[in-house]
């Protein structure tokens, strides 16, 4: 397990997101995104960060990750 850059597929309630989240890793590269549980504050914390990132894709005009 390592916490790694993967994209999110649902996992946070999020999608379409590259975040650095803990994953089990093989010599395939990420084979699982492992969900913490998180308190409200810290899910809030993650929403706040992807829209942040989002925000920042769309401003430099950058392809989305998915």
């Amino acid at each position: 397990m390592l916490t790694v850059s993967a994209v999110l597929e649902g996992e946070y309630g999020l999608s379409g997101l590259s975040l650095g989240v803990p994953c089990l890793v093989s010599q395939k590269g990420v084979e699982r995104i492992l969900e913490a549980k998180l308190s409200p504050d810290e899910q809030n914390a993650l929403a706040r960060s992807a829209t942040v990132l989002r925000d920042l894709i769309v401003q430099l005009g950058l392809p989305s990750p998915a």
